[in-house]
């Protein structure tokens, strides 16, 4: 027990106190249990918040792969086009797998970004 909760004779003594009164250890009981059940509510809330974000970074994650995917598919479809037309690709090179697409573009911009992760 704390130097505060002591009897003035055990304080004298220096030992420890066990009189003090029971509705100040209930009390204190109640409030830390209230404490406790407050704090595992949170935590609680928190978890399952937490397992919402996981779940939808893994389904972005899936979808950004599979848009990369169809991009890359539609890239080699486009240069096969042109190059069917007789355009000249040899100064066109592209390396489809290169690319990164944003999934979600930066506020103010309408349109996907599409970056060469190896020039920048």
């Amino acid at each position: 027990m704390s130097d505060k909760l002591k009897c003035s004779e055990c304080t004298r003594l220096g030992r420890p106190c066990v009189s003090v009164s029971w509705g100040s250890l209930d009390k204190s009981r109640e409030s830390l249990k209230a404490s406790l059940s407050r704090d595992e509510e949170e935590r609680d809330r928190l978890l399952e918040r937490l397992a919402e974000l996981q779940a939808r970074l893994a389904r972005n994650r899936k979808v950004l792969e599979q848009t990369n995917e169809r991009a890359a598919a539609k890239l080699n479809c486009l240069v096969q086009e042109m190059e069917a037309d007789g355009e000249d690709m040899t100064q066109t090179v592209i390396d489809a797998s290169a690319l990164e697409f944003e999934l979600f573009p930066p506020a103010g911009s309408s349109s996907m970004v599409v970056q060469d992760s190896q020039n920048g």
